[in-house]
C-alpha cells in the first residue's frame, strides 16, 4: 500500500472500472482533484501501481481498506469477469459489514437494474448514463456533489467513532488507575478561565493530563505495624466476647495497651508514609514534566514537554510484574526525568507519547500559519 494512502486520515476512494473506460475514469478524477487539493479525499486505480508490484495483490490491498468504492458501470464493466465478479461482489461484502461504501456510477448505457447494486442510489442523478448528457461537465459535477455528501457523512462519522473512542481509553485508564493504587494515576480536564488551579505554579492554558502517585504496594509494608496491632486488638475483643472468664482487670490493661499501640501505629502510618505517599506526585501537563512534593507543593524538578526525546519502562522485580508497576524514564535533551514505581507503566508512557505528539502537531500548526501569513 501506498505511504501517501496509509498514513492519512482523509477518505480513501477506489475506482473500480473497465479500461475501456479509462477516459471517463480520467475525466472523473479531474472533477474530484478539488476534493483532493481541500484535504477531503484520495483516489486510487491500478494506472497507480507502480513498476515491480504484483498488481492484484496492490488492488485487493486499497480495495480492502478503501472508504469509498466507485463502480463505474457500463457494458465493458459488466461483461469484465474481473470487475463484476472480483472487485464488485467483495465491494458488496465490504458494504454489508459497514466497512465501506459503494456508490454506482452510470457511465454508458446498459441494463443494470437487475444487477446486486442496483438496490443503491446511483450516480448521476435518475441514472442517467454520463454518455447522454448534454454536458458531460454538469454529469461529472452531479456526480462530485453526490460523492462530497457521502464524504461528508463518512467524515462524521469518523469524528464521532473518534470521540467515543477516547471517552472509552479514559474510563479505561482511571478504571486501571484505580485497580492499581488509590486514585494513582487520573485523567484530569482542562483548566478553565477563572478556576482554581490543580496545583501551585500551574500556567494558564495548562492542563493537567496525568496525576501520578507511587503504586500502593508501596504503602503496605509500612503498614504493617498498624495492621498487626488492629488484628491482635480484634483477636481481643473475639475472645472477651466469647469467653466471659477472660474479662478481667488483667485482660483489660492488655487490651488497652493494644488499642494504644494500634492508635500509634495509625498516627505513626499517616504522618510517616501516607501523607509523604499522597504529597510525593508526579503531574504530566500539556506542557511541563513536574515532580511535586511535600504538604506545600513544592516543585522539585520540572522539564518542558518539547525537550522530550524518547521514553522508556523498566520493569526491575517479580513483584512489579506481577502487580503492574515499574519505573518510567523520560530521556530529555541533556538530561532525565524518573517517574519511580509508577502504576501501569505502559499507559503513563504512551500518554506521554501522546502528548509529545500533540505538541508537534501544534508546533507544525503554527509554523504552517506563520509561512501561510507571510506569502498572504
Amino acid at each position: 500500500m501506498s505511504l501517501v494512502w496509509q498514513n492519512t486520515d482523509a477518505i480513501k476512494i477506489f475506482f473500480s472500472y473497465a479500461h475501456e473506460d479509462q477516459e471517463l475514469r480520467d475525466e472523473l478524477e479531474k472533477h474530484l482533484k478539488v476534493l483532493k487539493r481541500q484535504g477531503h479525499a484520495l483516489t486510487w486505480h491500478d494506472r497507480n501501481i507502480s513498476a515491480g508490484k504484483e498488481w492484484a495483490r496492490e488492488i485487493d490491498t486499497h480495495l480492502n481498506t478503501a472508504d469509498i468504492i466507485l463502480l463505474l458501470v457500463s457494458s465493458d464493466f459488466m461483461e469484465s469477469d474481473y470487475c463484476y465478479e472480483s472487485e464488485m461482489k467483495h465491494a458488496l461484502q465490504r458494504h454489508e459489514r459497514g466497512e465501506a461504501d459503494v456508490l454506482p456510477i452510470i457511465l454508458r448505457p446498459v441494463y443494470w437494474e437487475d444487477a446486486p447494486f442496483s438496490k443503491f442510489q446511483v450516480l448521476p442523478k435518475n441514472g442517467t448514463p454520463v454518455t447522454h448528457w448534454l454536458d458531460r461537465d454538469e454529469a461529472f459535477e452531479n456526480i462530485t456533489k453526490g460523492i462530497l455528501e457521502v464524504i461528508r457523512a463518512r467524515s462524521l462519522n469518523k469524528a464521532t467513532v473518534q470521540k467515543n473512542k477516547k471517552l472509552s481509553q479514559d474510563r479505561g485508564e482511571q478504571l486501571l488507575a484505580r485497580r492499581s493504587g488509590i486514585y494513582s494515576l487520573s485523567v484530569s480536564g482542562k483548566q478553565e478561565e477563572g478556576q482554581f488551579s490543580f496545583f501551585a505554579g500551574q500556567m494558564k492554558g495548562e492542563e493537567v493530563r496525568l496525576v501520578i502517585r507511587k503504586h500502593w504496594f508501596f504503602l503496605v509494608r509500612p503498614a504493617l505495624p498498624m495492621l498487626l496491632t488492629l488484628f491482635a486488638l480484634c483477636i481481643m475483643l473475639l475472645l472477651a466476647v466469647l469467653s466471659p472468664p477472660l474479662r478481667t482487670l488483667t485482660y483489660l490493661l492488655m487490651g488497652s495497651a493494644v488499642f494504644v499501640a494500634f492508635l500509634g501505629t495509625t498516627i505513626c502510618f499517616i504522618t510517616s508514609s501516607l501523607l509523604h505517599w499522597w504529597f510525593n506526585t508526579y503531574i504530566i501537563t500539556n506542557k511541563r514534566l513536574i515532580y511535586i512534593s511535600g504538604f506545600l507543593q513544592s516543585i522539585l524538578q520540572e522539564s518542558l514537554v518539547t525537550q522530550i526525546q524518547q521514553v522508556g519502562i523498566n520493569i526491575e522485580t517479580p513483584w512489579s510484574l506481577l502487580l503492574g508497576f515499574g519505573t518510567v524514564t523520560i530521556y530529555l535533551n541533556q538530561a532525565t526525568f524518573v517517574i519511580k514505581d509508577s502504576p501501569v507503566p505502559i499507559r503513563v508512557k504512551e500518554a506521554i507519547i501522546g502528548i509529545c505528539e500533540e505538541v508537534k502537531e501544534r508546533q507544525a500548526s503554527e509554523v504552517k500559519k506563520i509561512i501561510t501569513d507571510q506569502f498572504d
